[in-house]
């Protein structure tokens, strides 16, 4: 009996080692295995299985790089989810949005990214079919209200008529379910901040109701409507206020890196002593920003560096006029002048410069017509 005791309990511990063998192998799965799961976007059992791997297991560093692998291609498919959705969003495929989000989140539970994409869709959708709903409810509830006329003339003009009294009284009671479908479908349409969908709605509901409770109703909900249209209005003015400061920053960020490039350009053609460049430069730069210290500070020193520069180029323009070299002088005095354009004395000697030409060209006209004779 003791032998058999023994043995029974060297059998269980053989079994619970076995059975320890066997959940270690079956701990991790293979590297075969987790590629498949890849393969197919199955990137939570990927994971899950890769969550806790023992410092222990013999293929440790492999596992945790594998791991590093299937979290980067994760990542990916999340984006070419998202991205896929969109496409199909912008061509109105909502359904095919909305199997994609779904396929993705049963191959990835564990992306927050892909639960909260599925769930706006799914509200988006929502919304959408609220609207069309509304629209239908709105054209059904025209059409019975406008039978309504004729089928109580018909019932006045007949009172002995059953049929005619029927008729009238099914199209009540199917204007009376109409009324409470349009209140329920404003409330929706409220909670959507579909709030003039919400109103055209509740003015038809209007023209239903005849009972106080039912008036009752349509002013408790007129209330509503009005206070979400001010909740809105007042959040449109923000954002209207908000794109405007925007745009006033962006304007100027834009303004302001204008006008540091023309400095640069500015200070450029000033080394480079490429002054007429400058002077238009200056020109521009005096729009954007006339009260800038940059800008006057280059302005004086461009006025520095011209008057310096026309002051040398009209004397040597007099000196090549004292030696009787008028074109060239005056060709020097030009070139001064468009540097100095309201440089009066400049403008005289190229007067007079021209003069000289115009006499000395007619003595050469002379002297030529002389030696013919």
């Amino acid at each position: 009996m003791r032998n058999f005791l023994i043995i029974l309990l060297l059998s269980q511990l053989f079994f619970l080692n076995g059975c320890a063998t066997f959940t270690k192998q079956e701990g991790l799965p293979s590297m075969a295995q987790i590629d498949r799961w890849v393969d197919n976007d199955q990137y939570g059992l990927a994971l899950t299985s890769l969550e806790h791997i023992s410092p222990t297991e013999k293929l440790f560093a492999a596992y945790v790089k594998k791991r590093k692998t299937v979290k980067v291609l994760a990542i990916a498919y999340e984006k070419a989810v998202i991205r896929e959705t969109k496409k199909d969003l912008k061509k109105s495929k909502w359904s095919e949005a909305i199997l994609t989000l779904n396929t993705a989140r049963n191959n990835y539970p564990n992306s927050s990214l892909i639960h909260d994409r599925y769930n706006m869709v799914l509200k988006q959708q929502q919304k959408r079919i609220h609207k069309f709903d509304a629209k239908a409810l709105l054209a059904h509830a025209k059409l019975l209200s406008n039978k309504l006329p004729i089928s109580q003339k018909d019932a006045d003009n007949s009172p002995i008529n059953i049929v005619a009294q029927w008729d009238l009284q099914s199209l009540k009671n199917e204007l009376t379910d109409m009324h409470n479908r349009l209140m329920a479908m404003t409330e929706q349409l409220l909670d959507d901040n579909e709030i003039r969908l919400a109103e055209k709605c509740l003015n038809q509901a209007k023209t239903l109701a005849h009972g106080k409770q039912e008036l009752a109703s349509i002013k408790s909900l007129q209330t509503k409507v009005t206070h979400k249209k001010r909740i809105l209005k007042k959040a449109l003015a923000k954002r209207t206020a908000e794109r405007k400061q925007r745009t006033k920053v962006s304007q100027k960020k834009k303004h302001s890196r204008k006008v540091s490039q023309l400095i640069t350009k500015v200070n450029h053609s000033l080394k480079n002593n490429e002054l007429v460049n400058a002077e238009k430069l200056l020109m521009t730069l005096a729009r954007l920003a006339p009260d800038s210290s940059e800008f006057l500070q280059l302005r004086l020193k461009h006025r520095h560096k011209v008057d310096k520069l026309v002051y040398k180029m009209t004397e040597q323009g007099n000196s090549l006029y004292r030696q009787e070299k008028i074109a060239e002088a005056k060709h020097i005095w030009e070139i001064a002048l468009k540097l100095d354009t309201k440089n009066k004395t400049l403008q005289v000697q190229i007067r007079r410069a021209n003069r000289v030409l115009q006499k000395l060209e007619e003595l050469r006209t002379r002297r030529r017509a002389a030696v013919r004779q």
